[in-house]
C-alpha cells in the first residue's frame, strides 16, 4: 500500500472523548467537565497540555462551519484508512488472543507508517475498527503495553513503539475484514461501575447513536433495540429506555427478561441484572 499523501486531521473528537455523532450540548457539556479537570488551576489533575489540546479541539467543534470543515477532511481520511485497513485481511473472524492482538498492532503500525504526524490511536476508533468491546481489547492493551510494544501518548490513545515495529514487520501485518464494524463493536466500553464518568457518559452515548443507525437500516434488529434499552437505562434516561423496551415486546411479544439478559451477554459482554425493574415497568418478565 502507498503511503496516504493527505495527512489525518488531529482526532478532535477522540481528544474530547466524544463521538463524532455528538451534539453541541454534548460537546459543550463535555469539555467543560475535561476543561475543569485538566486546567492549570486545578492543582490535582491539572495539565496544560491537555488543557490546550482540549480547547483546540473544543474551539473547532463548537463552531458548526469549522466543524463543518473539519469533518469533510475527517471522513475522507478515515475512510481511506478504515479500507487500507481491511484490504489487508489475512484470516477469518476475530481469531485467537494472539491475533487479536496482531491486529491492534497492525492497525497502530499503518497509522504511525502513514501519518506519523498523527500516530495515535483512541479506544473509541479502536473498537470501531477492530470490531471488539473494550473489556475484551483492554487485555490486550495492557499485554502490549508491558512488552513495550505500545505505549499512550499526550492525547490519551496508543502508538506502537519501535519495539512493536519491529515485532510487526517480523510476524507479519494480520488484519481481517471481519474484525470491522461487526454486531459486536458496539459495546459497554466501560466496566458497570456506579459513579459514571464524562467520557464513559460520552462512550454510552456513542454506542446509543450506533446503534440507533443499525434499526435505521434494519427496525427489526432486536439486539440493537436491546442495547438502546440497556444503554438509556445506564444514562437514567427512562422514558427513552421504556420506549425502546416497548419496541422489542412489538417485534417479539413472548421476549423475556432472560433473553433480554442473554443478547446483553452474548452481544454487548455485559452484565444487566439491574434492568429488571425498567424491563418489569415495559411489560417484560
Amino acid at each position: 500500500m502507498k503511503p496516504m499523501n493527505t495527512p489525518l486531521p488531529e482526532d478532535y473528537y477522540e481528544y474530547l472523548q466524544v463521538s463524532p455523532n455528538a451534539d453541541q450540548e454534548t460537546i459543550e457539556r463535555i469539555y467543560r467537565l475535561l476543561a475543569k479537570k485538566f486546567h492549570p488551576d486545578n492543582s490535582d489533575t491539572g495539565n496544560i497540555d491537555k488543557f490546550n489540546i482540549l480547547t483546540k479541539a473544543y474551539q473547532t467543534l463548537a463552531d458548526s462551519e469549522k466543524r463543518a470543515a473539519y469533518d469533510v477532511q475527517y471522513e475522507k481520511a478515515r475512510n481511506r484508512e478504515f479500507k487500507a485497513f481491511s484490504e489487508m485481511a489475512a484470516f477469518e473472524g476475530a481469531g485467537t488472543d494472539g491475533q487479536i492482538r496482531k491486529a491492534i498492532l497492525s492497525l497502530l503500525y499503518i497509522r504511525r507508517r502513514d501519518t506519523p504526524e498523527t500516530p495515535g490511536v483512541g479506544n473509541w476508533e479502536m473498537e470501531k475498527v477492530v470490531g471488539l468491546p473494550e473489556k475484551i481489547i483492554a487485555f490486550h492493551i495492557w499485554y502490549l503495553k508491558e512488552k513495550k510494544w505500545i505505549s499512550m501518548i499526550d492525547t490519551g490513545g496508543y502508538a506502537i513503539t519501535a519495539a512493536g515495529v519491529d515485532e510487526i514487520e517480523e510476524d507479519g501485518i494480520v488484519l481481517g475484514k471481519d474484525l470491522l464494524l461487526d454486531d459486536a463493536s458496539v459495546t459497554d466500553p466501560r466496566s458497570m461501575i456506579e459513579e459514571e464518568t464524562p467520557g464513559r457518559v460520552s462512550d454510552y452515548e456513542n454506542a446509543i447513536a450506533s446503534l440507533k443507525a443499525k434499526v435505521a437500516l434494519n427496525p427489526d434488529n432486536i439486539a440493537a433495540w436491546v442495547g438502546i434499552t440497556y444503554y438509556n437505562n445506564k444514562l437514567g434516561r427512562e422514558e427513552a429506555a421504556l420506549a425502546a423496551a416497548r419496541k422489542i415486546l412489538q417485534l417479539k411479544p413472548t421476549f423475556s427478561a432472560e433473553d433480554f439478559e442473554k443478547v446483553l451477554s452474548l452481544k454487548f459482554r455485559v452484565d444487566g441484572m439491574k434492568n429488571a425493574a425498567l424491563l418489569q415497568k415495559a411489560g417484560i418478565y
